[in-house]
């Protein structure tokens, strides 16, 4: 028999190249020239929010969108577990200060390297992986989860 732990697990390389399509999106939300592509982020976060078997809505904030998302528990009386990140992130320059393209996901010395992997999308990421590898099933989850994705207020830094 397959342990369980094993049966609900993605494995490295399938964790590895969904995250990369959300660091591929560059979601800068202090340029206005990348508003579709912050929006194309709250999407992408939304989208995973319904295949957890989740209600979304994206609202907008300022004009950004904010993703707002339950996921349902098996219990009526269950408690809510609130997940919060934001999905845009600061631009990469200066460029040549780069080892690699800043919006593809590369792996170096073991660890993950591209726009966002430290803030905030890879949390982001394992917040929304979160809930499909705790239970497989509504039906099997012992807590609601209610999330809030959002890009934060950001100024460009000139330098």
């Amino acid at each position: 028999m397959v342990p369980t732990i094993a049966r609900v697990t993605p494995s490295h390389d399938s964790l590895v190249a969904e995250l990369s399509e959300l660091i591929a999106i560059p979601s800068v939300s202090a340029d206005p020239a990348h508003a579709d592509d912050v929006a194309r982020a709250a999407d992408w976060v939304a989208e995973r929010i319904r295949g957890s078997g989740g209600d979304v809505e994206i609202a907008e904030r300022g004009g950004r969108p904010l993703v707002l998302g339950e996921v349902p528990a098996s219990r009526s009386d269950a408690p809510t577990v609130l997940a919060y990140a934001h999905l845009d992130v600061q631009p990469p320059d200066p460029l040549d200060l780069w080892d690699s393209d800043p919006w593809a996901l590369a792996e170096r010395d073991g660890l993950l390297v591209g726009r966002g992997v430290a803030d905030d999308k890879a949390h982001l990421y394992m917040l929304l992986k979160a809930r499909p590898s705790s239970s497989p099933s509504p039906a099997s989850c012992p807590s609601r989860c209610a999330s809030r994705s959002t890009p934060r207020r950001r100024s460009a830094v000139t330098r």
